[in-house]
């Protein structure tokens, strides 16, 4: 995507807004923008599907500077509230897993937008490995050495809502296939950081990482693999409590 100007992105923002309230057609948004704004039709093609993977929680595969993601950012939390900024930091969250899985590179400033815009997200406790009851880590470590059709066979379908146990307080019941799942995929590197996990543990050797969900389950989030990362242990109390 071509470099254009904070102007230029407040613009295709808003434009995009007017397209997916259906104000515009797809090509009417990118003629007017191309038009008055001077945005090369092709890259305001790309900003407006951007928008539209943001607001739908879904990865999205063209680039997108940080000034103009964290204006997306900013546009959506003030436009749509918490819930709708929460899908659209696990859709940047989905992009930079992405675009660094296929390219040697670590998107600095756009991770640091996005740990911006997480940290502005209603906080909730964070739940670690360590929190899971003794049964839970037994299932989650004999998937990890299962077979991987077992393994994908047992993960929740799409639009599966997390089953809920009522104690004193609620607590959701987290699916030990998506753990083992992203555990497997981590490799014994911290998604966030990139680093190899800090130690092992004691019980099996494995390296410790904590599994983490982008938008929490408290928050909508979905018990799936491509809305949580492992994460080290001080990685994980940032996500959650980092400035």
């Amino acid at each position: 995507m071509a470099i254009i100007t904070d102007e230029q992105v407040s613009a295709a923002f808003s434009t995009g807004m007017d397209w997916l309230a259906d104000k515009l057609t797809r090509q009417e948004a990118i003629e007017l923008l191309a038009g008055q704004h001077a945005i090369n039709p092709v890259s305001a093609g790309d900003l407006l599907q951007v928008l539209k993977a943001m607001l739908d929680g879904q990865r999205f595969t063209r680039s997108i500077s940080a000034p103009a993601a964290d204006i997306y950012l900013a546009g959506i939390l003030e436009a749509a509230g918490p819930t709708a900024l929460a899908k659209a930091v696990s859709a940047l969250d989905q992009h930079l897993a992405y675009y660094e899985s296929i390219r040697p590179v670590t998107l600095h400033k756009l991770r640091a937008v996005r740990d911006k815009w997480l940290a502005a997200l209603p906080d909730a406790p964070p739940l670690g490995l360590d929190d899971l009851s003794a049964a839970f880590e037994q299932e989650v470590a004999a998937l990890i050495v299962a077979p991987a059709a077992k393994r994908r066979a047992l993960l929740p379908q799409p639009g599966t809502k997390p089953k809920v146990s009522v104690a004193q307080v609620k607590v959701y019941q987290r699916s030990a296939a998506v753990v083992a799942e992203v555990l497997l995929r981590a490799a014994g590197n911290c998604e966030s950081c990139r680093n190899p996990a800090p130690f092992r543990r004691a019980s099996d050797g494995s390296p410790y990482l904590e599994v983490h969900h982008v938008v929490q389950l408290a928050h909508g989030g979905a018990d799936t693999p491509d809305n949580a990362i492992a994460v080290c242990p001080n990685c994980h109390r940032r996500h959650h409590h980092g400035g």
